[in-house]
């Protein structure tokens, strides 16, 4: 009777392959390919730092701020002008790191792009983000 069970057994998964596996499957990952945006600016502005291609969103993972003197800088959405990082600055001058270990900071909506605002003009100030972009 055993061998009668496991040769029926063998002929299923010859058969039905597909059967055999049904509890396994691949890890559900995102294939993505990082982008970094860099800019640079003296004056007190607001400037579109990021703006995904069309059908995209942002998957913002990082940003690094650097100042040559004293200044504030800021991430803003660019359509409704809300906080992605707040305003951070240094008193003479630095460099600030904001990130999430690997994971987002900050996901756009689909087309929005992504502002960085200075606030007073006289030091240089540069600003490099990472991310992704999705669906």
């Amino acid at each position: 009777m055993k061998r009668l069970w496991l040769a029926l057994a063998c002929a299923a998964i010859l058969l039905f392959p597909g059967l055999a596996f049904t509890a396994w499957a691949d890890l559900p990952h995102l294939d993505y390919v990082t982008q970094t945006k860099t800019a640079t600016g003296t004056s007190a502005s607001a400037t579109v730092l990021w703006t995904p291609a069309s059908g995209k969103r942002i998957m913002l993972q990082g940003c690094i701020f650097g100042f040559e003197g004293p200044g504030r800088v800021q991430l803003d959405e660019g359509d409704s002008g809300d906080d992605v990082i707040p305003s951070v600055g240094v008193a003479t001058q630095g460099t600030i790191v904001v990130d999430a270990n690997g994971g987002l900071l900050w996901v756009g909506d689909v087309n929005e792009t992504l502002t960085w605002t200075t606030s007073q003009s006289a030091t240089q100030r540069s600003i490099m983000c990472w991310g992704y972009e999705a669906q």
